[in-house]
């Protein structure tokens, strides 16, 4: 089952603009999604993403699609990007079976393509730098390792401690 997407789960890469106009890309339970943040609305970050606004990827696609990039190539599997006569570029779906809604059209200025690529380049969008993407209830420490912290998760009997923080029991 696809899970809700929020603006809170979608990053942008570290070369985009400091305001909105970005490539986001969001990863959880098996699912990736491409977004463009200047289809957000002032309603909050809480709220899901219109599913006429998105991607809809399986992880193993959206890992495809990035390495076809990072190797050079135009040939994406699962996203066709289309650069058009005004030198935007617009990403569709190559298959909709996953689509919720079908005809989606995401589209990009040159700026906003070439950071979301630097940002493929320097895999920033892998799996493991989303915190949501690999939790598992049975292993709670995954939910640390985009954000560096893997090694320092400590599980016992259901409960997460960081060893070396403030409190924390060093046992």
């Amino acid at each position: 089952m696809l899970p809700i997407f929020t603006p809170r789960d979608c990053i942008k890469a570290a070369q985009s603009s400091a305001g909105q106009n970005c490539v986001r890309v969001g990863r959880k339970q098996g699912w990736t999604v491409i977004w463009d943040d200047k289809l957000a609305t002032d309603d909050g970050r809480d709220k899901a993403l219109p599913s006429n606004e998105i991607l809809i990827l399986t992880d193993e696609q959206f890992d495809a699609f990035q390495a076809a990039l990072r190797a050079g190539g135009f040939d994406h599997g699962a996203v066709l990007i289309e650069r058009q006569l005004d030198g935007a570029y617009v990403f569709t779906a190559a298959e909709t079976r996953d689509q919720t809604v079908q005809e989606v059209a995401l589209s990009f200025d040159a700026d906003e393509f070439d950071a979301f690529l630097d940002g493929v380049r320097r895999h920033e969008f892998d799996l493991d730098r989303f915190r949501t993407a690999a939790c598992l209830p049975d292993s709670p420490e995954h939910c640390f390792a985009g954000l560096g912290l893997a090694s320092q998760v400590r599980v016992s009997v259901g409960v997460v401690g960081l060893q070396g923080a403030p409190g924390a029991d060093s046992s």
